[in-house]
């Protein structure tokens, strides 16, 4: 990123403030005299007792001060600041919000203004790191539990969801005072809100700073932790808590229907377990799913588009495949213990209730982002969720790398060792921040992902182990169904080995490096090799760097990345650029060697 000119004079600083300590008169001062256009602050009926800090900063000529008489909320002093915004300023101007605590340095400030002005479809946040000692377990344990279930139910991952250090453009005003909430829960609905629309959220790290409460006030935080913790819980779970209620709705529908022709269906002999079945598990969805649908287009997911109801039904005969096998294997594994008819009607109405439960729950993020979509919304990605639905359930039976990797602040290029498929899915288990793998263009579609794994991959697996050919098929076919929306969901670069087509994998490449993203390039010529075992690599992605250079005058760094199997950790072998004034063709053998080396380097 460029640095922006004059990025102080076009930026306005926003601070709530309710009952502020006296040194916050010194903080104003401070920003003051960096250069900012304009210090607003926003007294949120803090009482007499805070006048004077208010009336001297009045008199400061770059600190326009707003009040009203009662304490309305942080949410309410933002939106109040927002709407002077935009009646007296106009679209060259960036906005920062920051908090009257003295825990946003102004340099911390200056930055996140950088990029916003640099980035107006998007809003930066300033985020901090929690990993630090001297961070109050309370904040720190907070933050974690927030970040963790925002991501489960949004799919973003964000490390500081709650901070106050908060920068955006002009054109986010209307957003931003259309979005509902008065106090601290404001800042949660905006995370929300704005991903939904899909904005970008950008984050950049900021000092993280902690200090001893003042003397002259009697406590630095007015944030408690019941009242406000239980209205941004409501604000989190909102969504999620009203599609829980639909699905226990429709659930009870379907679990009454079902368990009555159960009854019925176990006095009927059709000769199977299968068709006994089939009857009260198809009538009794086809019910519920009206309700369901309804509950979920009006008050759930506020559906816009007729077309709903057919994304609806697609994803339902999917489930109801899934509901009417574990009905049946139920059936028949109850009625082996030699249950009556009523035992066994009952027990595999709760069984099969629980596990329909389980698979309403996961189809959240689905209906979400694809089902009930805004029709507006170009940018929809449908398989992000089928990424983070395998990654959840990967991760309850496979042990998890920690990632020691930080994320990165400007678009970065990463290699890592393939070994046999461990590679990409340890990073794509355990990475905390997005990349764009390099994934060979047979995974991207369920035929060619087929015909790979039918035709080689599965095929000479079993050969070798004296299995039959049509069981690697049938494995091939199931492999296909899920690595080839997974392949997509990752949003991964397609690679084209030999012929003209390979133009197509730079193109794309720089693209999302033009846009601030990273890559992951598994680099093996012999991905199967073992990690004590040299490999040679691909350095055609080394262009990479050439093509980027020629358009922004900086060189990409590549970063290797080594997955430590003793520690369960993926760490940072090192990083290679190619130097400023270099020769880049005369440079590549060099940089080659060094990226070999680091990734055949052993973790100490």
């Amino acid at each position: 990123m460029e640095n922006q000119p004059n990025v102080q004079t076009k930026t306005v600083i926003i601070i709530p403030a309710y009952e502020p300590p006296r040194a916050f008169i010194d903080y104003v001062n401070e920003l003051t005299e960096n250069g900012f256009h304009e210090i607003l602050v926003v007294n949120d009926g803090s009482g007499e007792k805070y006048t004077e800090i208010f009336d001297t900063l009045a008199q400061n000529p770059k600190c326009k001060v707003l009040s009203y008489s009662e304490n309305r909320g942080k949410g309410y002093a933002l939106k109040y600041a927002f709407t002077y915004c935009k009646e007296h300023y106009d679209e060259s101007f960036a906005f920062v919000t920051a908090d009257c605590d003295g825990q946003h340095l102004v340099k911390d400030v200056v930055n996140v203004a950088k990029e916003a002005l640099a980035r107006p479809e998007a809003i930066v946040l300033g985020a901090r790191d929690f990993s630090l000692e001297h961070v109050p377990k309370r904040s720190r344990t907070g933050n974690i539990t927030t970040r963790k279930i925002y991501k489960f139910l949004y799919g973003l991952s964000l490390n500081d969801t709650q901070t106050g250090l908060r920068a955006f453009s002009y054109s986010l005003l209307d957003e931003l005072l259309a979005i509902k909430g008065d106090r601290f829960e404001y800042e949660m609905s905006m995370l929300i809100v704005l991903h939904k629309k899909r904005y970008k959220i950008v984050e950049i790290p900021i000092t993280t700073v902690y200090e001893e409460k003042p003397s002259d006030v009697e406590k630095v935080s007015h944030y408690r932790t019941l009242r406000d913790g239980t209205r941004v819980a409501m604000v989190l779970l909102k969504n999620p808590a009203w599609y829980l209620l639909s699905a226990l709705g429709s659930g009870l529908i379907e679990i009454s229907v079902f368990f009555l022709l159960t009854n019925l269906a176990l006095g009927w002999s059709f000769g199977s377990a299968a068709l006994t079945m089939a009857i009260p598990t198809v009538t009794a969805r086809v019910l519920s799913s009206i309700f369901n649908f309804f509950f979920n287009f009006k008050v759930v997911f506020k559906g816009k588009q007729k077309r709903s109801v057919f994304r609806y039904y697609t994803l339902w005969f999917f489930q109801l495949g899934i509901s009417y096998g574990i009905a049946c294997l139920l059936n028949l594994w109850i009625t082996s213990f030699g249950f009556n008819d009523k035992g066994t009607a009952a027990l595999i109405t709760l069984f099969k209730y629980l596990c329909d439960l389980v698979l309403s729950i996961a189809s959240y993020g689905i209906q979400q982002a694809w089902v009930f979509a805004d029709p507006k919304d170009k940018r929809l990605h449908f398989y992000g969720f089928f990424l983070r639905f395998c990654r959840f359930f990967f991760n309850i039976f496979v042990r998890k790398y920690k990632s020691k990797v930080q994320t990165p602040e400007k678009p970065t290029v990463y290699l890592c060792r393939h070994l046999h498929t461990h590679g990409p899915v340890k990073i794509y288990q355990s990475l905390q921040f997005d990349v764009h793998s390099y994934v060979l263009k047979n995974f991207f579609t369920f035929k060619s992902c087929y015909q790979q794994f039918g035709g080689y991959t599965f095929t000479v697996k079993h050969k070798r182990r004296g299995i039959g050919v049509i069981f690697a098929k049938i494995g091939a076919f199931f492999a296909a169904l899920v690595v080839a929306p997974l392949i997509r969901s990752v949003q991964a670069i397609p690679v084209y080995r030999g012929g003209n087509d390979s133009i197509k994998t730079y193109r794309k490449s720089v693209e999302y490096l033009d846009k601030g993203e990273s890559i992951m390039i598994y680099p093996d010529v012999d991905y199967t090799a073992s990690e004590d075992k040299a490999s040679d690599i691909y350095t055609g992605f080394l262009f990479l760097d050439k093509l980027y250079y020629n358009k922004h005058k900086e060189h990409l760094d590549f970063v290797v990345l080594r997955l430590d199997r003793e520690s369960k950790s993926i760490v940072e072998s090192g990083r290679v650029r190619f130097t400023e004034n270099g020769d880049f063709r005369s440079e590549m053998p060099q940089v080659s060697e060094k990226l070999q080396a680091l990734l055949m380097q052993e973790t100490k």
